[in-house]
């Protein structure tokens, strides 16, 4: 290949590249799940029946998370899922996303909403503990 040749190919190429970058970056699925290594690797219990706060682990206090105002307007829904640690005050503590939909656009507001939960504590030998390695899923729906 001549150096002529040569040169219109990588122009043609650095060309093609920027396109595509750029193409990539102007539309950017919001749909992109954002999945981060989690520090768990196994889950006690995952929390799914809501009516029962009398086990230990179990939210005795849930806020919601606030809706942001861009996703309700255009009507989308996500999810976040979370691992966490629960105090002996029944605190969650060391919150981490393990999966998030939207491209993290809930991720905010459900970390705030999750810092405000309260849980029945863990006891060993009738003394709450913290415990480790909790995981939930909150869900935005429109």
């Amino acid at each position: 290949m001549n150096l002529k040749n040569l040169s219109l190919f990588l122009a043609v190429f650095i060309c093609g590249c920027q396109t595509t970058s750029e193409n990539r970056d102007n539309s950017s699925s919001i749909n992109d799940i954002v999945k981060n290594e989690p520090r768990c690797t196994v889950f006690p219990r995952k929390i799914e029946n809501f009516s029962d706060t009398t086990q230990e682990g179990f939210p005795i206090k849930r806020v919601s998370p606030k809706y942001p105002k861009s996703a309700a307007r255009n009507k989308i829904n996500g999810y976040v899922k979370f691992e966490f640690d629960i105090s002996s005050e029944g605190k969650p503590f060391n919150i981490g996303v393990i999966e998030s939909s939207q491209s993290g656009l809930f991720i905010k507001p459900a970390t705030e909403a999750l810092k405000k939960w309260r849980f029945n504590p863990y006891k060993e030998n009738g003394l709450p503990i913290d415990s480790i390695c909790q995981s939930i899923q909150l869900d935005f729906k429109v």
